[in-house]
Order: C-alpha cells, then sequence, then structure tokens
C-alpha cells in the first residue's frame, strides 16, 4: 500500500511542476451553441410537469487543454482494498486538476465572472453571461484564441423548475429470487442519484435508511418525488440494493459537474442519471456526455442513465438524451413487462457515435416496490433498475468499484432478447438490436456472470491488424453461447486536437477448432460488441478479440469480456 501512495504522490507532483501557460494559442478554439437548457427528469407522469419561463442567461463551458490527469489501474492494490485505492486515485485527480484549472481562471481573467464554478476532477471551466447571445459571442471569440482553450460550449439556460422522464417489475428482471435469498443487498456501495431534486428522506422508502442529501447554503434544493421514486427501486427500503449508502443530489445544471464532485467527494461507486439536462443536446454528443466519459476511465466510476422518452416521434426524432449519449454509461431503454420495448423509448442518436441504448428494463406501468398501487411510465425507472442491479454486482465482487468495462460486458452479456417475446429486432452491427440493445435485464444472471468475466488491457501498437486476447472453452452441442465485449472511450488530445470520438476499433469473433470462423462481429464505431451463437458442433472454441487497425489513443485501453452458456 505504501508504495501505491508513493507513486500516486510523485505523479501529482510531477505533472504540477511542469505547468505553464501562455496567453494567446497556435490554433483557435471551437465554439459549439449546445441549445437551450432545461432539466427533464425522465418519467412521463403529469405531477412531474412543469412550464419553464425563459431569461436571456447563457451558461459557458470552457474545455481546457493541458497534461491529462490518468493512471493505470494497479490490479494488486485493487484486489488488496478497492475502496482505498479508488480513493487515492480521486485524491490525486483532484489536485491535479484544482492546480490547472484554478491557474487558467487567472491566466483567462475569468475571476469576475457570475457564478464561475471550477471542476475538481476534469478539465472543464464553467461561468454564466447575462446578455444576448450576440453581445456575448465577441468575448468567446476572443477567448477561443487563448492558449490552453480546447473547446468552447455555449447553451440558453431557460430559468425553470424542472420536468421530469417516470406491476413492481422486479419479476420480469429475474430478482425475486436474489431480493428473497437477501445475499446481496447493496452493502458496502455507495450509490449517487442525479436528479431533478433530492428525495424526500421522510419517505416511507428511506425512513431508517443510510442517505446523505446534499443541503447546501448557496443552493435551495427542492424535494423531489421523482428523485424518491427513482431511489426506492435503486437503494429504498424495498428496493433492490436496500443497504447500500444513498447519495442524492439536485441537478442544478446546465453542468453535471457539480453535483459529480460532490459525489466523487463522497467515495461513489455508481451514479444514476434520470434526467435530461438539455432539450437541444438530445441525440448530440454533448459536453456533459465528453464530462462523463472523462470521469468514468480516470476515476472508474459506473454511469447509468435514462435512454429518454421520445420514441414515438420516430426513427428522427426518437433522440437519446443528453448526457446519456455518453459512450462509458449504461443508456437504459424502457421494456413494457417483458413482451416488448415500450413506444415512447428513446433510440436515436443523430451522428451514430455509439449504438444506444444499451440494454432494457422495465419502465411502463410499473409499480413502487413499497406496495403501492399508482402505477408510473419512464425510461427513469428503468434506469433506476439497472442502476440497483449495478449496485448489487458491486456488493457481490468489490473488485467491480474499479472496473467499469467489466459491468458494461457484464450487464450485456447476462441480458436477453428471447424474453422480449413480441418484440420484433433489427441489429446494428454491433450486435446490439436498434431499440432493445442487448436485451432485457437479467438480475440473476448478471450475478452468475461475474464468474465468467476477463479483463484485459492494451497498451501499445504491436497488435494492430492482430489477435490481441483469446479465452478458451468448452462448449456442447445445443447450448446457446452469448459473449460480450466492452471498452471504456478515452477522452484525450490527439494530434489534430481534441476529438469526440476517439475510440480503438476492437472486433469479437470465435473459432473453432483452431482458425475456423464460428461467428464474428465487427462495427467500426461503438465501445460495445456482442454476439449470441447457437452450439452446433460440441468442442473446444475459442473467443478472439482483434485489434482493426492502430490504436487510436495514447491512453491504455481496458476492455473486458463476459460470456454466458444456456
Amino acid at each position: 500500500m505504501k508504495k501505491s501512495i508513493v507513486f500516486l504522490l510523485s505523479f501529482t507532483f510531477a505533472v504540477i511542476c511542469n505547468l505553464g501557460i501562455n496567453s494567446e494559442g497556435s490554433t483557435k478554439a471551437s465554439i459549439i451553441y449546445e441549445g437551450d437548457y432545461v432539466t427533464k427528469a425522465e418519467s412521463i407522469n403529469a405531477d412531474d410537469v412543469t412550464q419553464t419561463t425563459e431569461k436571456e442567461l447563457y451558461q459557458v463551458a470552457i474545455e481546457l487543454d493541458y497534461e491529462k490527469f490518468s493512471l493505470d489501474k494497479d490490479t494488486n492494490f485493487i484486489e488488496d482494498n478497492v475502496d482505498d485505492y479508488l480513493r487515492m486515485i480521486k485524491d490525486a485527480g483532484k489536485d491535479h486538476h484544482a492546480t490547472y484549472n484554478n491557474q487558467y481562471v487567472t491566466e483567462l481573467k475569468l475571476e469576475s465572472k457570475q457564478n464561475i464554478r471550477v471542476s475538481q476532477y476534469a478539465p472543464f471551466i464553467y461561468y454564466t453571461e447575462d446578455m444576448a447571445y450576440d453581445a456575448l459571442l465577441p468575448s468567446l471569440e476572443e477567448l477561443s484564441t487563448k492558449q490552453g482553450v480546447s473547446n468552447i460550449y455555449v447553451s440558453k439556460v431557460n430559468e425553470s423548475d424542472v420536468t421530469s422522464e417516470s406491476y413492481t417489475p422486479f419479476y420480469d428482471v429475474n430478482a425475486e429470487t436474489v431480493i428473497n435469498e437477501g445475499i446481496y443487498d447493496g452493502t458496502n456501495v455507495v450509490v449517487g442519484i442525479i436528479d431533478s431534486g433530492i428525495i424526500d428522506v421522510d419517505d416511507q422508502n428511506f425512513v431508517g435508511q443510510d442517505i446523505e442529501v446534499r443541503n447546501e447554503s448557496w443552493y435551495l434544493e427542492s424535494v423531489s418525488a421523482h428523485a424518491t421514486r427513482v431511489g426506492a427501486f435503486i437503494s429504498g427500503k424495498y428496493g433492490l440494493a436496500p443497504n447500500a449508502k444513498t447519495l442524492s443530489v439536485e441537478y442544478a445544471g446546465p453542468d453535471i459537474q457539480g453535483e459529480t464532485d460532490w459525489l466523487i467527494d463522497r467515495n461513489v461507486n455508481v451514479i444514476n442519471i434520470s434526467i435530461a439536462d438539455s432539450a437541444g443536446d438530445a441525440g448530440e454528443y454533448s459536453s456533459n456526455a465528453k464530462y462523463i466519459d472523462y470521469i468514468t476511465r480516470r476515476y472508474w466510476i459506473t454511469f447509468v442513465g435514462s435512454a429518454g422518452n421520445l420514441g414515438e416521434l420516430g426513427d428522427e426524432d426518437a433522440l437519446i438524451s443528453s448526457p446519456k449519449t455518453a459512450a462509458n454509461i449504461i443508456t437504459v431503454g424502457s421494456s413494457k413487462n417483458k413482451y416488448h420495448v415500450s413506444d415512447f423509448s428513446s433510440y436515436v442518436y443523430i451522428n451514430k457515435f455509439f449504438d444506444k441504448p444499451t440494454l432494457v428494463a422495465p419502465g411502463e406501468d410499473v409499480t413502487l416496490p413499497d406496495g403501492t398501487t399508482t402505477t408510473y411510465s419512464g425510461t427513469s425507472y428503468s434506469s433506476a433498475i439497472v442502476a440497483g442491479a449495478v449496485t448489487l454486482l458491486m456488493d457481490k465482487s468489490s473488485s467491480l468499484k474499479s472496473y467499469p468495462e467489466k459491468v458494461l460486458s457484464i450487464v450485456t452479456a447476462s441480458a436477453t432478447m428471447d424474453r422480449l417475446s413480441l418484440y420484433h429486432s433489427t441489429y446494428e452491427d454491433s450486435g446490439l438490436e436498434v431499440r432493445a440493445g442487448a436485451g432485457l435485464l437479467d438480475v440473476e444472471e448478471a450475478l452468475n456472470s461475474t464468474s465468467t468475466t476477463y479483463s484485459f488491457s492494451i497498451g501499445d501498437n504491436t497488435g494492430a491488424y492482430d489477435f490481441v486476447y483469446t479465452k478458451q472453452v468448452y462448449l456442447i452441442q445445443g447450448q446457446t453461447f452469448r459473449v460480450s465485449l466492452a471498452w471504456l472511450k478515452n477522452v484525450e488530445k490527439t494530434s489534430t486536437g481534441y476529438d469526440d470520438h476517439v475510440l480503438t476499433d476492437y472486433d469479437l469473433k470465435l473459432y473453432r477448432s483452431g482458425m475456423n470462423l464460428a461467428q464474428s462481429i465487427g462495427s467500426f464505431d461503438n465501445n460495445i460488441e456482442l454476439y449470441e451463437h447457437y452450439v452446433k458442433e460440441t468442442g473446444y472454441y475459442e473467443i478472439k478479440v482483434k485489434q482493426w487497425g492502430d490504436r487510436q489513443t495514447n491512453m491504455r485501453d481496458y476492455l473486458s469480456i463476459t460470456y454466458t452458456i444456456d
């Protein structure tokens, strides 16, 4: 343990000592307008919807260009004490970014800006401007020429309260046995909930529970029925993970930085986001989506989020809500009982960077697990159920707290399309279905799959156009073999600047008797690949991962495969 502590401190000191900022940049940063910001809790119930009143107010988010914080995983230390390891990673990252970000506040002369917020864990600075966009633009143009400014994101803030995306569904996701046995209940796992308000700690689902809500003097939090319902599914008294510690924070917006920082400071392991950050960002890779990808890869936090409720608008407008467009987040659509995907469940990504949703879970006409009979609908609740399942996974295997790529491969490999019995499917090149993703969540199968999950990493380019991983399995005729490969997107600078789609192409293959190809999946623009193979011949098979082309990042890629056999 002492060796790891010394390493982290040495790394932080070396990076801080190299700090240097020049006034003028050699290239001009992009100014990206992200639309009108309205927070939406993703439920479709009438009690969650309020009207908005426009105000000429803009948020500016500055993405900075400096040495990014990144540490490779210390697998030995993770096995010894994963919580201490994660805390040290977070502390080192916080020191690193605080030094750079605060220096840039001074250098860029931002001290006098309204409501300035400096990220503690990522290279972002935020502030607001109370003026017309045309009047704001000249100062942004000047800022874009400064050294160290990579991108400038602008969104119009509509002053508002929040609008909301909302049979007990645990049976449909094969969780009843797990709940009744009580072996896994979220013990020693910290789950964070970013929502349209804070959880009502006096609600029957949370009386006596281990819960902390943000209650800051500078922001008046509001108790939210939507947040309380979402939390009830995850870690309420009758939820999937009743013994988890719950952290509840209201999303002040438009950026997600302050809420995430608050959660990271309190050692969060999994974060659920059942809100949409801006109507203008739907279907786009937004600054908040990039922020989530950065945090996931640097601090090994697993994010789960609701896909959105625009499915009935059709193929062009059924947009995935931001920031659930992030590559590394588990994006959850809604299912109706166990028969089909809900018509309202979103599934469209404008630029097709990544195939979404990741999977589905019940979210239509569901009742709370406390025995009340009122029904609710929305991908908010689907996301909450998956977040609860992820919390159980981390209870069973504590090392998963530092392996979000393993969590991704587990929930996708263990999901099922078979139980969506009335659903007709269309598959992407990644193997994910257009509207159902990997299929319907299966909690018991996910827990069982922790024993058939394997992680590996690639840190050089020696495997270009070659196999970088092989796993042998013995299969019997008549079995159904399902494999998922997942890896984390890196947010980093390339030779041409910051690219929102820096992703090495890995392909998933299955061979029988040496090099006889039995199954192959290959998509160039996704970080999850999945196939299902019906075994026609008994014998040894090899799961192989091929790196297709050069690595697209200087950072180490972290990958995981999970398989199931039925």
